[in-house]
């Protein structure tokens, strides 16, 4: 259940690059701020899954008092399972949840609006970013399963978030989604699924779409510098 491409790996570590010596490079009137909190996401597949998020970026105040830049790069763990069957010559049919994490960085940018002069300064912001996916980890099958599924190298994802600060500290709830698809799947070199609809155990289980746009909810903190 995984997809590999050296093509949009390579592509994937130019970005990269490239984001990182833009977070790098000094910024006038700019405040540190470093993030971490709990990621839900739904990549597709029956069940959701939990994760984390790391976060370092810049904000700059655009010289007035409402309106700010931020650029930002995120590390998300984006998780999600999927019941499955799977068959074995010596141990024959079993149903297990076929479990993957994607690591994925996120260098982004974003526009925030906040109302100064408030002991809470709360702040609306929207943003978009390129996913640069690190790796792709499924759990251990019991055999082979009756259907492979993978996610795509890059993405590109739009956020809609609402913080407020308190002095240095920042509490953050973001929500995120994939504009373009990620869901992959192949059906090659994949044995046969003789089993009968009736005697289905998966029957009101959904299989995944190719080409779903996973989401992720995040709620965290961050500290300014």
């Amino acid at each position: 259940m995984k997809f590999t491409s050296a093509l949009e790996s390579r592509r994937c570590a130019l970005l990269l690059l490239v984001c990182v010596l833009g977070l790098m490079a000094p910024l006038n009137a700019a405040a540190l701020n470093l993030g971490a909190g709990w990621t839900r996401s739904d990549v597709g597949l029956q069940n959701d899954g939990d994760g984390i998020y790391l976060s370092v970026g810049n904000e700059v105040p655009l010289h007035n008092s409402i309106f700010d830049l931020t650029y930002a790069l995120d590390y998300v763990q984006k998780k999600g399972s999927q019941p499955t069957p799977f068959t074995d010559p010596v141990a024959g049919f079993a149903v297990e949840d076929a479990e993957v994490t994607l690591h994925v960085l996120e260098p982004g940018i974003f526009v925030g609006a906040h109302a100064p002069g408030l002991p809470v300064v709360p702040r609306i912001y929207v943003g978009g970013s390129i996913g640069l996916k690190v790796s792709e980890s499924w759990s251990d099958f019991p055999g082979e399963p009756n259907q492979n599924y993978g996610y795509k190298e890059t993405d590109i994802i739009v956020h809609l978030g609402l913080s407020a600060a308190v002095g240095p500290v920042t509490l953050d709830v973001r929500w995120s989604k994939s504009a373009v698809g990620q869901l992959l799947r192949d059906d090659q070199d994949l044995p046969l699924w003789s089993a009968n609809k009736a005697d289905d155990p998966l029957a009101d289980v959904e299989a995944p779409i190719e080409g779903y746009k996973p989401e992720v909810l995040r709620v965290g903190a961050a500290f300014s510098f």
